[in-house]
């Protein structure tokens, strides 16, 4: 606890020091225990903090990889590990006005959907009728669960522009699937 006492000391107070403290610090997992509010503002904070001070840190979270955009152009690089080791380490851009959806989706953690797993499921096996059947897939009953599931799961924000014009598309349709059905019906 004195170790961690002298950190908080020397964090507000410099007057510790006759010369400014440099060196290099590495910090794995930086989100580890820390408010996602902290998260936003943890890797700029630490620039200011410690200026002489290079900082390597991992993160698993996108909302520490987008405070790499808080920092002056040159003060911070984003690099991507891939898991698999005969696969170079790339250089990523940092995400300046990116929302954390698609930082997360980004080459920079490699997820395909921001969505929970089982709408993503969902959503494929959609995708998947309609690359077998085409526009006949409207008139089949899945197509018409499918698009009651989907609806129930109130998947309603687009994640980028194909996915607002497939949720266009698809609204068209389901309209169009429930007024069939309601002729059918009478």
């Amino acid at each position: 606890w004195l170790a961690d006492l002298f950190g908080w000391a020397l964090f507000y107070d410099s007057r510790f020091f006759k010369s400014p403290l440099s060196g290099v610090v590495l910090v794995d997992e930086i989100e580890k225990h820390l408010h996602p509010r902290w998260q936003r503002q943890i890797i700029k904070s630490l620039r200011e903090q410690f200026p002489n001070i290079q900082f390597i840190v991992s993160s698993h979270s996108p909302i520490c990889a987008g405070g790499i955009s808080d920092l002056e152009e040159g003060e911070g690089l984003l690099y991507h590990f891939p898991s698999d080791l005969d696969k170079p380490i790339s250089s990523i851009a940092p995400p300046a006005g990116w929302r954390y959806d698609q930082i997360i989706t980004s080459s920079a953690f490699g997820l395909t959907s921001a969505r929970d797993v089982t709408t993503e499921e969902i959503q494929t096996r959609l995708r998947e009728l309609y690359e077998k059947h085409g526009d006949q897939v409207r008139k089949t009953e899945e197509f018409r669960e499918i698009m009651e599931l989907l609806e129930s799961r109130s998947v309603t924000v687009a994640q980028d522009e194909e996915d607002r014009l497939n949720r266009l598309k698809l609204a068209k349709e389901l309209a169009e699937v429930k007024q069939l059905l309601g002729r059918q019906a009478q």
